[in-house]
């Protein structure tokens, strides 16, 4: 019976720290990140135009993801969008004039500068359909960089780096 308390005392003491260690993996600021990430293209995301009111309720997840002054990006000749209010309003647009959109990251690579700071690299695959029903896809390179706020971690500028030809 002594034999069987160092082991048991050995099981606990694994399984304590196997716990503390997925507590720390799950709350990481890496982990936080990644998971406003994934949210992004879930907000844009539809199979049909949506009308104005689900269109906006749809990315009204949006606004816990994006600092009040967010600035976008997108390149490519068009002009920057600045403030969350305007990005989300940008999106509802965009649920609303496409037939169908699908938007995927790939490749996320995450640098945290500090404990409230950090750059997101990425691929975007973005696919629409055009009039005749034909599915168009393109890819981008995207730099985001994000910041802790009031304690939750949020997208503060995003801009496409370049596109990928071919995407």
């Amino acid at each position: 019976m002594a034999g069987r308390t160092p082991v048991q005392a050995s099981i606990v003491i694994l399984a304590l720290a196997a716990a503390v260690g997925m507590y720390q993996w799950w709350f990481s600021a890496e982990r936080q990140i990644h998971r406003v990430l994934a949210a992004v293209p879930a907000a844009l995301n539809h199979e049909q135009p949506d009308t104005g009111l689900a269109a906006l309720t749809a990315v009204a997840a949006l606004q816990a993801l994006l600092a009040l002054d967010v600035a976008l990006d997108p390149g490519g000749g068009v002009p920057p969008i600045v403030g969350r209010q305007d990005v989300v309003s940008a999106a509802a647009r965009a649920r609303t004039a496409t037939p169908r959109l699908r938007v995927q990251f790939f490749d996320n690579q995450v640098t945290l500068q500090h404990d409230a700071a950090a750059t997101a690299t990425l691929t975007a695959q973005v696919v629409t359909v055009d009039p005749s029903g034909a599915e168009l896809a393109e890819a981008y390179d995207v730099e985001a960089t994000l910041e802790k706020q009031d304690g939750a971690w949020v997208v503060t500028k995003a801009r496409r780096v370049r596109g990928i030809a071919g995407g």
